[in-house]
């Protein structure tokens, strides 16, 4: 049996296009074949989010609108891979970078289209716990007394630091990280190299350009495919910045979607968007007030940045949801 590099490499899924294009006459039947059966499942199970999400999904006419130019995306990915796969056939050129790109489109409008029709992912129920929050103290922050709960034991030092560290070349791989860190928080030893991997194993990631350093995006709904692959159930949910701070007090994890350029203070990146975990909370202990959060950006490799409530209001992405572990990951 091949190994899961092996599986994963390039030059294998190199050499099993060649085989492909071998079969040519069988393998673009099969093609033709699953790419009719694969429309048909697709359009059946948008009927089915059409008579199911209510309840689930807030701005529902929005998201169904969004499915539909995902199938359709997708759709004209698999027709253009069949298109590239018959010109190399006959051309018998051999050179199938084309075709390799084009068949990873498919996987990533593919696995896109079929998360994003997963209901089951806004209505697995978060895991109640009694009152018990994780480890916290009274710290001096601001020159006023606060209450700081989730940065004890140093816990920042546990991260893997900036993004990227991994051998397939990818840069653009915050989500990816993210998870990561989440891995490590619930106790998993995990590297983004172990992530990624199973994250190009299962299209749960963008390969959609040819420079390999601009691919490696996620949706939330990757992460929390990903989070489930390595046993860690994983919902999404929209909350606002007070639920966040109680689901973090409370132990789970937590990954939120936020504007990079204001993130950063770089205006080229205003409107791309960049994932953090949230793994710590500040409160005024003279009342109680939420004064913001301390977060892990793998970005900048600054594993403990504190973001005022004011400023992560400003640059949160609401509308993308936020991944949360369903059950608490710490204690």
């Amino acid at each position: 049996m091949p190994t899961t590099a092996e599986k994963l490499s390039i030059k294998a899924i190199d050499k099993a296009l060649k085989q492909y294009l071998k079969n040519a006459e069988r393998s673009l039947e099969e093609l033709h074949s699953f790419k009719n059966s694969s429309f048909e499942h697709l359009d059946a199970s948008l009927s089915f989010v059409v008579r199911h999400a209510d309840g689930y999904l807030e701005d529902r006419s929005a998201k169904i609108k969004r499915l539909k130019q995902l199938i359709g995306k997708y759709k004209e990915a698999v027709i253009t891979l069949y298109s590239s796969l018959k010109n190399d056939i006959e051309l018998k050129s051999g050179k199938l970078s084309k075709s390799f790109q084009q068949y990873s489109q498919c996987l990533y409008y593919l696995n896109i289209v079929l998360s994003n029709i997963n209901v089951a992912r806004f209505s697995d129920p978060i895991t109640q716990l009694d009152d018990q929050c994780i480890a916290g103290s009274v710290q001096t922050v601001f020159d006023r007394e606060c209450y700081v709960f989730g940065t004890e034991g140093n816990v920042d030092k546990s991260f893997t630091g900036h993004q990227g560290n991994n051998r397939f070349g990818m840069r653009n791989d915050c989500g990816i990280a993210c998870v990561t860190q989440i891995l490590i928080l619930s106790g998993k030893n995990v590297s983004e190299n172990d992530v990624i991997r199973v994250a190009i194993r299962y299209g749960l990631c963008s390969i959609t350009e040819i420079n390999m350093e601009s691919n490696g995006g996620t949706s939330s709904y990757h992460r929390a495919a990903l989070l489930e692959k390595f046993d860690v159930k994983a919902r999404i949910e929209l909350a606002t910045p007070e639920r966040i701070a109680s689901y973090v007090e409370r132990g789970h994890g937590i990954i939120v979607s936020v504007d990079a350029g204001l993130f950063w203070n770089n205006e080229p990146d205003i409107g791309v968007g960049h994932a953090i975990v949230l793994y710590g909370t500040i409160h005024q202990a003279s009342d109680g007030a939420l004064l913001g959060f301390v977060v892990c950006d793998t970005g900048s490799g600054n594993m403990k940045r504190f973001l005022s409530c004011s400023d992560f209001k400003r640059m949160y992405y609401y509308n993308r949801g936020i991944n949360i572990t369903v059950e608490a990951i710490r204690k």
